[in-house]
């Protein structure tokens, strides 16, 4: 099962603007919260499964 479209759906990130890029602190934000939207996610699919 691929788990990206539901991490991201779970970290709720806005899309960046065309031709704007990011900080550094920005990305560091953006990878914090994919991090954990990643453990939410494999989560939520182990639980499902289980049922």
């Amino acid at each position: 099962m691929d788990l990206l479209p539901l991490t991201l759906a779970l970290a709720g990130l806005p899309t960046s603007e065309s031709g704007r890029y990011y900080t550094e602190e920005q990305i560091e934000t953006r990878v914090f919260a994919i991090k954990h939207a990643h453990k939410a996610a494999k989560s939520l699919v182990r639980e499902i499964v289980t049922r």
